[in-house]
């Protein structure tokens, strides 16, 4: 799996296999005109921003099987 990041319209992170797969799941579950700015994340950098966010809320075990697990997911939407 791979990260990417969308800064426009609304921010977004998500967990895909590939960037066209990462929009789909934009546009279902943040914003249906889909967005714009992407990136792809180093898993350095996903790890560190999703677990500062969800640090209060869930046990590492708990973010890791997040990042880990094969689902294609939104893991951040701000």
């Amino acid at each position: 799996m791979k990260f990417f990041e969308c800064e426009f319209p609304f921010y977004a992170m998500i967990k895909a296999r590939t960037l066209k797969q990462a929009k789909s799941l934009y546009k279902k579950e943040v914003w249906l005109h889909g967005g714009s700015n992407w990136r792809e994340l180093p898993k350095d950098v996903v790890l560190l921003k999703y677990g500062m966010l969800h640090r209060e809320h869930n046990e590492p075990q708990f973010l890791l099987m997040d990042i880990e697990g094969d689902d294609a997911k939104v893991l951040i939407i701000k």
